[in-house]
């Protein structure tokens, strides 16, 4: 299926869905995010979800289907969670996608934590690695404090 037509129809079908105030349809959100990222092109991508609650609505995506989408086109998920956010659910998904995780019960404490990266991330820099010992590598890590994020290296000429 043309991510176009994909984007079009998750959005038009999850947009049309009526939720109440006390529910959190956290995969159909992250879904529709990472839908709307596959018809970008971009060496890198990556949902940043900041929640302070836990998935108990979703209707359009499980988190089978949220982690099989978001492999499909590389998109790695970010989690800032809070409050009573579900932080088995955010490892795994953060996991499962090579994203990462940030959990703190206190929001003041959690902000301190995610500014450097949110810093960071709104700032793109492209990295060149021309180390030799680095044969075909397939993948870049960095590496922060309490966090880790890849990258798959794309293949061609841009590799050296």
């Amino acid at each position: 299926m043309h991510t176009g037509t994909m984007s079009f129809k998750v959005r038009s079908t999850c947009a049309a869905l009526q939720m109440e105030r006390a529910t959190t349809a956290l995969y159909d959100a992250i879904g529709m995010a990472v839908v709307d990222l596959s018809d970008r092109p971009s060496p890198s991508r990556f949902v940043v979800v900041a929640t302070d609650g836990q998935e108990n609505a979703s209707r359009c995506f499980t988190k089978a289907s949220l982690v099989a989408l978001a492999r499909r086109h590389d998109v790695r998920l970010i989690f800032w969670g809070s409050l009573v956010a579900d932080v088995d659910d955010m490892r795994e998904l953060a996991a499962a996608t090579g994203g990462t995780f940030f959990y703190d019960a206190d929001l003041e404490a959690l902000r301190a934590r995610v500014e450097p990266l949110a810093a960071s991330l709104a700032q793109p820099t492209r990295v060149r690695v021309t180390d030799s010992r680095l044969g075909d590598a397939r993948e870049v890590c960095v590496r922060a404090v309490d966090s880790r994020l890849c990258s798959t290296v794309p293949p061609g000429p841009t590799r050296r």
